[in-house]
């Protein structure tokens, strides 16, 4: 006997370290690899892989520096995208 939860696939997590990523990308002002890295407790190569694994699973992230050359991550909404 399958289950609705089976069916629908995975029931969302919103307290997963993911979930958290994708909050701090959702921002206006985006976030940093370092600042991604310290709120997660997370190495730089971590949270490079993780930008991945989100592009991968069909996000677009975008990447723009901020006025100290720092390279600044965000997510870019569907609706933005399909102007």
């Amino acid at each position: 006997m399958m289950t609705a939860r089976a069916v629908d696939g995975p029931a969302a997590r919103p307290n997963t370290k993911r979930a958290q990523l994708i909050g701090l990308l959702e921002r206006p002002d985006g976030a940093s690899v370092g600042e991604i890295g310290e709120r997660l407790e997370w190495l730089p190569h971590t949270v490079r892989v993780a930008l991945t694994g989100l592009r991968h699973a069909g996000r677009e992230v975008s990447r723009d520096k901020d006025a100290e050359g720092r390279s600044i991550y965000r997510l870019i909404s569907v609706e933005a995208s399909d102007r």
